[in-house]
């Protein structure tokens, strides 16, 4: 059975998740439970480590973020990425994040070569014109920098 009681510390709440999840067998031997990914963690290790910690836990280890230091060859610097990122996660928490934008690219990949490239020519009369127009501003473009060469 499942505990539900947090970890005294996140460090404890990973090892009692881990080893619940291991004990209960339903993993497949070839499925690896690793940990070191974030963006690979399964849904059964998230909801595993979030009955074992607690909100407070994770609030103080945001604000330890924040209050982050380095040492250096001087003594104690601030720990400018750490306070990043503590920034950052708290306020994915307290405001969300934003949509993530994704700019999705399409390649034709009939149009990489002549024959391709002929084919849509031949079909397109309003891509034969921007084609041919393009290649005038090209070639209009190729002559004044001969001209230019020249004087």
């Amino acid at each position: 059975m499942t505990s539900y009681a947090p970890a005294p510390d996140i460090e404890t709440a990973v090892e009692e998740g881990v080893a619940e999840i291991r004990a209960e067998g339903k993993r497949r031997p070839s499925q690896k439970l690793d940990l070191s990914d974030p963006r690979q963690i399964s849904k059964e290790v998230v909801v595993a480590l979030a009955r074992k910690i607690a909100p407070d836990l994770i609030a103080e280890k945001i604000e330890a973020l924040l209050h982050a230091t380095r040492p250096t060859k001087y003594g104690e610097a601030a720990d400018v990425r750490a306070m990043e990122a503590g920034i950052k996660l708290y306020l994915a928490y307290a405001v969300g994040l934003p949509t993530q934008r994704q700019e999705i690219v399409t390649v034709n990949l009939e149009a990489d070569n002549s024959a391709g490239i002929e084919a849509r020519l031949a079909n397109s009369p309003a891509l034969l014109r921007s084609m041919e127009a393009i290649i005038e501003r090209v070639r209009g473009r190729a002559v004044e920098a001969e001209t230019m060469a020249a004087k």
